[in-house]
C-alpha cells in the first residue's frame, strides 16, 4: 500500500474519532455518561456572590472519613487524614466529619493546590495553645460545614509559636486560602491571640450560629467576605470586620450580624454594599468605615454607639432602613485612610439619599448630621435628623466653599439642629423646602405642618434642643397654603 494511501486512511479514522466525541460531548447523558460540573465556579451558580457549593450545608457524608477526638487521641476511619504529633493533618481533597473534643492540637488541611476539602463539624471542642485551631496551609478551597443542631467550639491561646507566626497564622480558624463556612448548627470561636477567624483570600459565609469573641478583630480577610443566611454575633477588643485588600469588598444579603467592638464595627479598603438582612453595631469608633464607597440598598442597619456612623468618599442609601447615634458626624463623606495606609486615587465625595430612610440622632454631640466634602443630594426617601442646637452644628453641612451643593429633588424631610453655621439647600434644588433660624427651641418641644384644611402632613418631636428647622417633601409643591407649628404656636 502507498504511503499517501495510508495517510488517506489516518485522515478518515481521526474524522471519524472526532465526530464520536463529539457525539458523546453533546449527548453524553443520553448514553449513561455524565459531564463534571464544579459546582464551586461562579459560572454555574445563580448568585454572582455565592455558588452552588457555598450555599450546600447538607453534603452527603456517607463516604466521608471520619475524624474522632478522643482529647489527647485521635481515630481516623478512611483515607485522607493522618495524625502528627497532637495535630490532625488532611492531605487530600474529599470529605471529611470531624467530632469529640482536642485536649491541645490543630486540625491542619495541606493539599494540592487544585484540591476542595469538606470539613463537617459535628459536635467538635478543640482547643490548641499556641496555634490556630483549624488552619488551611494550602487548598483550592476549604468548606466549613456546621452539622445540623451541632454544638461547635474552637479556643485558640494568648501566644502562638515561632513556626506559627512565620507563617502568617493569626487567627484561631485561618487560611490561607479561599474558605467557606456554611450549614446550621453553631460555632463558638474565642481567640486569645489576634483574630478570631482569618482568611487571607475570600471568605464567604451562608449559615449557621456563629460567635467570635477576640482581642483584634473578630473577622478579617484579605479579598473579600460576603454573607447571606448566617447569624453572627461578634465582639472584639478590635474591630469587627476587617477587609485589607483595596480591590476587596464586604458583601451582606441577608441574616442578623450583632457587633459589639472597641474600634471600628466594620473597617474596609474597598466597598460595603448591604441589600438586605440586619445589622446591629456598637463601637467605639466608626460605625461602618470605607475607603471607597457604602451602598445600602435594603435591610435594616442599626449603629448603636459610634464615634461616626457611615464614613466613606462616595455613600448612597436607595432603599433599607438606617439609624445612627453617634458622637461624632451621623454620615461623614469625606477622604481619610484606615491604619495610615495612603490612598491613591481620589473620589468625588458626595452623600445621596435615594430611597429607604435614614434617622441620625446626636443629643449631646457638636458634630454635624450629615457631613460632606462635596454634593448631598436628596432624590427620595426619608430624612430625620436631631442634633443639639447649642453647638456649631449642621444638620447638612456640604463644601460650598469648595463647589459643593445641596440639593433636594424629592423625599422626606424633617431636620433640626444649630442656626450658627447652618446653610439652605440649592435654590436648583427640585422640590420646595421651609428653612427657619429660630430662637432656641426646647427638647421634646412637637413640630407640626399642616395644610390648609388642618390636615397633619408631617410631624416630629426631637429629643435634643434646636435653632434650625428644614423640612421639605412633596406636598409642599403644590400652590396651597400651609401652617407651621412649633409647640402647638404658627
Amino acid at each position: 500500500m502507498s504511503s499517501s494511501k495510508k495517510i488517506d486512511i489516518i485522515c478518515v479514522i481521526a474524522a471519524i474519532a472526532a465526530l464520536i466525541l463529539t457525539l458523546l460531548f453533546m449527548n453524553g447523558e443520553a448514553f449513561g455518561i455524565k459531564n463534571v460540573i464544579d459546582e464551586d465556579a461562579e459560572e454555574n451558580s445563580d448568585s454572582v456572590y455565592f455558588t452552588k457549593n457555598d450555599m450546600n450545608g447538607s453534603w452527603n457524608t456517607a463516604v466521608a472519613t471520619k475524624i474522632l477526638l478522643k482529647k489527647e487521641k485521635v481515630k481516623i476511619s478512611g483515607a485522607g487524614a493522618v495524625t502528627k504529633d497532637n495535630d490532625v493533618v488532611i492531605n487530600s481533597g474529599g470529605h471529611y466529619v470531624l467530632s469529640g473534643s482536642l485536649t491541645d492540637g490543630s486540625i491542619v488541611v495541606d493539599t494540592k493546590s487544585s484540591a476542595k476539602v469538606w470539613i463537617l463539624l459535628d459536635g467538635a471542642d478543640i482547643n490548641c495553645n499556641d496555634d490556630a485551631c483549624i488552619k488551611v496551609k494550602n487548598a483550592d478551597k476549604v468548606f466549613l460545614t456546621l452539622a445540623k443542631d451541632s454544638v461547635n467550639r474552637l479556643t485558640s491561646g494568648e501566644t502562638y509559636n515561632e513556626e506559627t507566626l512565620a507563617d502568617g497564622t493569626d487567627g484561631a480558624i485561618f487560611s490561607h486560602d479561599d474558605m467557606t463556612i456554611n450549614g446550621s448548627g453553631s460555632l463558638e470561636v474565642t481567640a486569645l491571640y489576634k483574630h478570631g477567624i482569618a482568611v487571607n483570600d475570600a471568605l464567604v459565609i451562608t449559615g449557621g450560629e456563629i460567635t467570635v469573641s477576640a482581642v483584634s478583630g473578630a473577622v478579617h480577610a484579605n479579598e473579600n467576605l460576603r454573607i447571606c443566611n448566617a447569624s453572627l454575633n461578634l465582639s472584639s477588643s478590635g474591630k469587627g470586620i476587617v477587609i485589607n485588600d483595596a480591590e476587596g469588598y464586604f458583601y451582606y444579603e441577608s441574616g442578623r450580624i450583632n457587633m459589639t467592638v472597641s474600634d471600628d464595627g466594620i473597617n474596609t479598603a474597598g466597598n460595603v454594599s448591604m441589600t438586605g438582612g440586619e445589622i446591629n453595631i456598637s463601637a467605639g469608633d466608626d460605625g461602618i468605615h470605607s475607603l471607597k464607597e457604602i451602598l445600602i440598598s435594603g435591610g435594616r442597619l442599626s449603629i448603636l454607639r459610634c464615634y461616626e456612623g457611615l464614613e466613606a468618599p462616595v455613600i448612597k442609601i436607595s432603599d433599607g432602613e438606617v439609624s445612627v447615634f453617634p458622637e461624632g458626624d451621623g454620615v461623614s463623606a469625606k477622604h481619610k485612610t484606615i491604619e495610615g495606609e495612603t490612598e491613591t486615587e481620589k473620589i468625588p465625595c458626595e452623600f445621596t439619599l435615594d430611597g429607604g430612610s435614614l434617622t441620625i440622632i446626636n443629643t449631646d454631640g457638636k458634630a454635624d448630621g450629615i457631613d460632606s466634602d462635596g454634593n448631598v443630594t436628596i432624590n427620595a426617601g426619608v430624612l430625620r435628623i436631631c442634633l443639639n442646637g447649642n453647638g456649631s452644628n449642621n444638620a447638612i453641612e456640604f463644601d460650598s466653599e469648595n463647589g459643593g451643593s445641596f440639593f433636594i429633588n424629592g423625599g422626606d424631610i424633617l431636620v433640626t439642629g444649630g442656626a450658627a453655621k447652618a446653610e439652605e439647600p440649592s435654590s436648583a434644588s427640585g422640590q420646595k423646602y421651609i428653612f427657619k433660624k429660630l430662637r432656641m427651641v426646647p427638647a421634646g418641644t412637637t413640630i407640626t405642618l399642616k395644610d390648609a384644611d388642618g390636615k397633619t402632613i408631617s410631624e416630629y418631636t426631637p429629643e435634643a434642643a434646636f435653632s434650625n428647622l428644614l423640612i421639605s417633601l412633596p406636598d409642599l409643591n403644590g400652590s396651597e397654603e400651609f401652617r407651621l407649628y412649633i409647640g402647638g404656636e404658627i
